[in-house]
């Protein structure tokens, strides 16, 4: 039977039910959940708006390490979880390489990872099942649904790429304020012939701008052989998909940009393998 770890490297989770609901639909479908981190989780879900990042990155470091674990599962997402980096055990989790899957804030852990990760809200699983977990830990990539874009920025000789060229390519990113928390570590990764994703909960235009410049002036744009955008909650729902698209087209440069509305925050989202 496949076994699972409960993480969370970001803020609390919202309440001690939240991780039980996971647990039991993991367990429900057919998953053995290791109790000891849901017994570390449950005890210190009291309330508190931020728990000790060497205590966040220890439960992650067991994890990695415990040969009897085969995937991690974080709940968590908010702002803190950058704060873990410098407290994991990075020679533990590169010699022992397993799925780890998180969404939002976890973008910046996951792409801190040697190795391929699944960008994805467990709690999806709950209602939807944990298919895209089967397919990772297969060791086969998950992609979601994507439709190529053209915006006015594109110009018409704009060469043609097609989906299954980007899909076969290696893809990086996520939540793009929480990916961007990595631009000047250690922790960066080479962006070199990747596929950027990007995603958002809550954006205005102007702060959308603000990091896609934050790209620009790290290269970013020179690198990346494509650009995958997901869900961006807040725009989409204030009608300014649209301008985001043609805004994010203006800095991409011409290259290939490709819509995921699947991907993000939604709790029916889809999952994407990163790495």
């Amino acid at each position: 039977m496949t076994r699972v770890a409960i993480s969370a490297c970001s803020n609390p989770p919202e309440s001690e039910s939240t991780i039980m609901q996971l647990a039991q639909a993991l367990e429900a479908a057919g998953f053995d959940v290791a109790s000891e981190p849901i017994r570390r989780l449950a005890f210190k879900n009291r309330g508190e708006w931020r728990w000790d990042p060497r205590d966040r990155a220890d439960l992650l470091n067991h994890a990695f390490v415990d040969p009897s674990i085969d995937a991690i599962l974080d709940l968590s997402g908010g702002d803190l979880a950058n704060e873990v980096l410098p407290f994991l055990d990075w020679d533990v989790i590169a010699s022992n390489p397993k799925p780890m899957v998180g969404y939002s804030d976890l973008s910046c852990v996951l792409g801190s990872l040697p190795f391929r990760s699944l960008l994805w809200n467990p709690r999806v699983g709950i209602e939807h099942g944990f298919a895209p977990l089967e397919v990772a830990l297969e060791g086969s990539n998950v992609r979601p649904a994507i439709t190529a874009l053209e915006t006015g920025e594109m110009a018409s000789d704009h060469p043609v790429v097609d989906a299954h060229v980007i899909n076969a390519l290696p893809w990086l990113g996520g939540n793009i304020r929480c990916f961007l928390k990595l631009a000047g570590t250690e922790n960066w990764p080479d962006l070199t012939r990747k596929v950027l994703v990007i995603e958002a909960l809550h954006l205005s235009l102007s702060s959308l701008a603000a990091l896609l410049a934050h790209h620009t002036m790290l290269g970013t744009w020179d690198y990346v052989a494509g650009v995958v955008v997901g869900q961006l909650t807040s725009l989409d729902e204030a009608s300014q998909r649209d301008a985001a698209l043609h805004l994010i087209g203006s800095y991409t440069s011409g290259l290939p940009l490709f819509a995921a509305p699947g991907l993000g925050h939604s709790m029916d989202s889809e999952a994407v393998t990163l790495g």
